[in-house]
C-alpha cells in the first residue's frame, strides 16, 4: 500500500470468487501468489464461494473457512453461511459472513435474519 493510500485510508481487498477447485483458493489465500496478503498491501480478504462451486465435489464450507483464517489479515466469508455454519464462521475469526440464500431462499426472511443476528455471539 503506497504512502498516500495510508494518508487517505484507503484500504485494499483481495476478493476469491468460485475459483473452481477448492484448494486453489487456500493456497492462493495464505499466498497470494508467493507473497503474504499483508505484503501485497491487503487489508481485508472476501472468501466468496457461489451457488454454483457450493454445489461442486470436493467443496467445503470448512475449506473457506481455513483460506480465510490462513490469509494473515481480516476476513469476510460469503457462500454457505447459514444458523447451522454462524458459530464456526465466528470460531474461524471472520470479520464478516455474508448470508444469502440462508435468508433469501427461508419462507420467512426477516425470521431467518433475526435467527442468524441472535446466534452471532
Amino acid at each position: 500500500m503506497s504512502n498516500n493510500s495510508r494518508a487517505r485510508d484507503i484500504r485494499n481487498c483481495v476478493w476469491y470468487l468460485s475459483a473452481g477447485n477448492p484448494t486453489w483458493r487456500l493456497n492462493r489465500a495464505a499466498k497470494c501468489e508467493g507473497l503474504s496478503c499483508a505484503s501485497l498491501g491487503a487489508t481485508f480478504v472476501e472468501m466468496h464461494a457461489g451457488l454454483d462451486e457450493q454445489v461442486e465435489a470436493g467443496f467445503t464450507f470448512g475449506t473457506l473457512l481455513e483460506a480465510g483464517s490462513t490469509s494473515g489479515v481480516p476476513f469476510s466469508v460469503a457462500g454457505g453461511v447459514t444458523i447451522a455454519t454462524i458459530g464456526a464462521v465466528q470460531d474461524a475469526g471472520a470479520h464478516v459472513a455474508v448470508a444469502g440464500a440462508a435468508i433469501y431462499g427461508a419462507a420467512d426472511p426477516a425470521a431467518a435474519a433475526a435467527e442468524l443476528r441472535a446466534a452471532i455471539k
